[in-house]
Order: structure tokens, then sequence, then C-alpha cells
């Protein structure tokens, strides 16, 4: 399968998933400055306050684990909510784009998603 360039992304309208938004990984934004790490992320879920961190070399730290993806570190902490993750279980599927929020400049939280999205469009 072939990689699409950012030029590509608006040649097909009836794709249901963003061409290339699929690829763009953190360490690119990091690369790009978007992303100035290390950047804490946070997220209520099932009332309780899940914890990750991004690391300069794009490793996502989440309860003292290592992850490559934010949506492998999102469904492990999800996983703990809900006793998912004992031996031998499977872990819940996420979107660790939509499910990770940082806080902005102005104190707000916010979708990881949304600086991903803010990289596309340049």
């Amino acid at each position: 399968m072939r990689s699409a360039h950012r030029s590509d992304l608006h040649k097909n309208p009836t794709t249901t998933t963003p061409p290339r938004q699929l690829g763009v990984l953190v360490g690119g934004l990091i690369e790009a400055g978007v992303i100035v790490p290390p950047l804490k992320l946070e997220r209520m879920y099932l009332q309780r306050r899940l914890k990750a961190q991004i690391e300069p070399d794009g490793t996502v730290i989440c309860m003292g684990r290592a992850f490559h993806t934010l949506s492998s570190a999102a469904s492990h902490a999800r996983g703990t909510c809900t006793d998912l993750l004992g031996e031998g279980s499977h872990q819940l599927s996420s979107n660790g784009w939509a499910f990770w929020q940082f806080r902005n400049k102005e104190g707000e939280l916010e979708s990881i998603g949304s600086l991903r999205r803010r990289f596309l469009r340049r």
C-alpha cells in the first residue's frame, strides 16, 4: 500500500476515513514542532482521571508503561478502568487521537487530535 502525500488529502471526497490522517504519527508532529514534549495528557473516563505523557522520542508513557502509539496507551488506560487487562483478556479498542486531551495555552482541555488536524491543514 502506498503512502499518501498531504497533497492527496482532498482527491477523494467519498473516503470515509480522511486519507493519511491515520498515517500522521506523534513523532512527525514532534519533528514539525506541533507537539513540544514532554506533553501531559489526561482524560476523565468512568469517573477516573487517566494520565499519560508524550516523551521527546514519541513514546507515550501511561501508568508506568511505555507505548508506541496514543491508541495503545488509551486502550491500556481504558482497560484498567474496566478490569479487562487481567491475564489472558483483551484490551478495549481505542482511538488515542480522540481519547487523549491536553491543556492548551489557555489552560483548557483540547483533544490531541486537534493538533493533528491543524498540522494537516497547513
